[in-house]
């Protein structure tokens, strides 16, 4: 699974914000645009996910 589960809480509207690094340097790694990748590297890339209840 390429997306892991993400448990947030209670059900209701949240604020969702992302900050991905390493993608310039998954490129590099590829030689191409990671989509197109016959195999996706995995570690290179860091991801920050905030996830807050709506008012």
């Amino acid at each position: 699974m390429l997306t892991p589960f993400l448990p947030i809480g209670a059900p209701g509207t949240y604020t969702v914000d992302v900050h991905a690094t390493g993608r310039r340097r998954l490129r590099a790694l590829c030689g191409q645009d990671a989509w197109y990748a016959d195999e996706l590297l995995t570690g290179v890339e860091r991801f920050r996910v905030r996830v807050w209840p709506q008012a």
